[in-house]
């Protein structure tokens, strides 16, 4: 239980911004003992990124810059066009 609280203050943010450029990182131990390798393996979980993919980070970035150079403005609409999300028609 004291394992799961400290995650949940890891994770514990004001906004959803602030979970950019976090991903959580899974250790596979059981590769390592069970393989005896002497290296770590380790993977990132993008599944957690806020949008469930690897473009958070650029995705953001993007918009930051846009806002920033006066191209994106209050009551603009932004269409991601790269999703895997395929519309029959």
């Amino acid at each position: 239980m004291r394992e799961k609280r400290k995650i949940l203050c890891q994770i514990s943010k004001k906004s959803t911004t602030e979970l950019i450029g976090h991903t959580p990182l899974l250790e596979f131990t059981h590769f390592e003992k069970d393989l005896g390798l002497k290296a770590r393996v380790v993977a990132k979980v993008e599944y957690f990124n806020l949008t469930g993919s690897v473009k958070d980070r650029i995705a953001y970035q993007m918009i930051v810059d846009a806002e920033e150079a006066g191209l994106l403005k209050p009551g603009s609409t932004i269409i991601e066009p790269t999703s895997e999300i395929q519309v029959l028609v």
